[in-house]
């Protein structure tokens, strides 16, 4: 099973905190991940969102800052604070890093864990 195919279905969604195995780096990458996509669904006010996002995870000295490269850190800051013009795709970038990241490392943990294990039994 690929992540995104099983975040979308029943059973990711009905995980008890999605894909959080215990790991606070991948907590804060599911929330930029939702964040990202309840951004691009409520475009209204998009500057505010756009700002409150960077500051949450981008923004290196943030609690929850996630590991973006200094040059992603530098385009999401020129978009949203020098340029004013988020847009829907202003974090696609950064979105697909942190999805590849969420892949690599911690869905394979997920699979293993005690919570999807459970989840699968649960379904049949």
């Amino acid at each position: 099973h690929s992540f995104l195919s099983v975040s979308s279905t029943e059973l990711g969604k009905s995980a008890p905190g999605g894909f959080r195995v215990g790991n606070d780096l991948n907590e804060d990458n599911l929330l930029f991940w939702e964040e990202i996509r309840r951004y691009r669904q409520a475009m209204s006010n998009a500057t505010f969102q756009a700002r409150r996002i960077f500051k949450t995870y981008v923004h290196p000295e943030s609690e929850s800052a996630l590991d973006f490269s200094e040059n992603m850190v530098q385009v999401l800051y020129d978009e949203i604070f020098t340029n004013h013009a988020p847009t829907t795709d202003t974090f696609d970038r950064a979105e697909q890093d942190v999805i590849e990241i969420m892949r690599m490392r911690y869905f394979p943990k997920f699979l293993d864990s005690d919570v999807c294990k459970g989840l699968v039994v649960a379904k049949k």
